[in-house]
């Protein structure tokens, strides 16, 4: 087929490129730096795996040979699906170790938190046979040229299934989330005034003790006494930077999926004029190929 208007809509813009590239250094980033707030690595690295390899091949030149037109809607979908699973999962994990290990949160939000980790195992089950069927789906291209339209409808309906799923997820991690958030700030609030108050004191009982011209011994007292309550007020900062971290962790994933969508916006408004539209799919009994 020669290069076309109509050819072009079934090649991946730039969206979709930068949209996998992101998602593979996302993941990346935190098997690097941030693995210990993460629980279920195999699905993390099997993801991060099927992301990589989805990234070798979404180029235009890649998809030259591509001449189905339910490929890049599937792709989109794809993508877009895998971003808000991520999401999800790992906005969990980080909520799970807040409430485990830095922060305490009521029962309520505790048993929210647990239901939303048990519908997480199954939207992975579903995500991870999504990615088996699109690399299912790349194998048929580079042997045939062509995917099964059944093959993209299949990976459609897993897509929208996923999705489905998710909507329920959000509902529940937009609950817990806000709670967490929300100790979050009073728990930095609180060490970093403990902090500045007993810092405070203590470079105010020193210099209170050189202004009253004390004894050379009481001076001495008074800095020691000003010293330990300095290291003290330097303790309060330990568990601020711990509270700091899940604050980040939340925000990163927050950032990303932001970005995700923004490149996603007009994907489903542009599979309404999508190649299909306008070219006669032959019946797969005939063997005919586009």
């Amino acid at each position: 087929m020669t290069e076309t208007g109509l050819h072009s809509l079934v090649k991946p813009s730039s969206e979709e490129q930068l949209a996998v590239e992101c998602l593979c250094n996302h993941l990346q980033h935190l098997k690097n730096h941030d693995s210990h707030f993460y629980e279920n690595q195999s699905f993390l690295s099997e993801t991060q795996i099927f992301l990589e390899r989805l990234r070798t091949v979404c180029t235009p030149e890649s998809f030259d040979t591509v001449q189905v037109p339910g490929w890049l809607p599937c792709l989109q979908s794809l993508i877009v699906t895998v971003s808000e699973t991520l999401y999800v999962v790992l906005s969990s994990y980080v909520c799970k170790k807040a409430a485990d290990d830095v922060i305490v949160i009521p029962s309520r939000a505790k048993d929210q938190l647990k239901e939303l980790l048990l519908w997480i195992r199954d939207i992975q089950k579903v995500v991870v046979a999504m990615q088996h069927g699109m690399v299912d789906m790349m194998e048929a291209k580079e042997s045939r040229s062509a995917v099964p339209v059944r093959d993209s409808q299949q990976l459609a309906h897993r897509s929208q299934h996923a999705l489905d799923m998710l909507e329920g997820c959000h509902v529940l991690l937009a609950t817990v989330l806000e709670m967490v958030e929300r100790k979050c700030t009073f728990e930095v609030r609180f060490f970093n005034t403990a902090s500045v108050t007993v810092g405070t004191i203590s470079v105010g009982r020193f210099a209170w003790s050189l202004w009253q011209g004390e004894g050379l011994e009481e001076v001495i007292h008074a800095g020691l006494w000003s010293t330990c309550m300095g290291f003290t007020a330097a303790l309060f900062q330990v568990p601020r930077v711990r509270v700091t971290d899940i604050q980040t962790q939340l925000v990163r994933h927050q950032k990303l999926r932001k970005k995700i969508k923004k490149m996603s916006a007009g994907w489903k408004k542009n599979q309404d004029w999508s190649y299909a539209k306008f070219v006669h799919i032959p019946s797969p009994r005939n063997g005919a190929r586009l």
